[in-house]
C-alpha cells in the first residue's frame, strides 16, 4: 500500500485485523497502528517505563512496530507466573 511506503519498503503481504495492519517485508513481520497519540511513547520513556515495544518508525498517520510471535512457554511455568502475579 502506498500509504505505508515511507514507513517500510518491499511489502509482500498485508493483513488487517481491527485497526492494526500486520505487514510482512523481507521475511520480517511488523505491526502498523494509527498514530492517535504520538506523545505517549515519549511520556513512557520519560517516566522510566521500559516494558513496551518502542516504535521503529512513525509519521503523522501511522506507527511501525516490531511484531513478536507468541513465545512458547511450558504450561507449568505459565502457571507459576500467574500465581506470582
Amino acid at each position: 500500500m502506498k500509504k505505508f511506503n515511507n514507513l517500510i519498503n518491499n511489502i509482500s503481504k498485508i493483513t488487517k485485523i481491527n485497526n492494526i495492519y500486520f505487514v510482512k517485508s523481507n521475511n520480517e513481520e511488523y505491526a502498523i497502528k494509527e498514530n492517535k497519540n504520538a506523545m505517549i511513547y515519549d511520556y513512557l520513556s520519560s517516566r522510566g517505563f521500559l516494558n513496551y515495544l518502542s516504535p521503529i518508525k512513525s509519521n503523522q498517520d501511522y506507527i511501525l512496530l516490531p511484531y513478536i510471535n507468541q513465545i512458547e512457554t511450558p504450561k507449568d511455568q505459565k502457571a507459576m507466573d500467574i500465581i506470582h502475579l
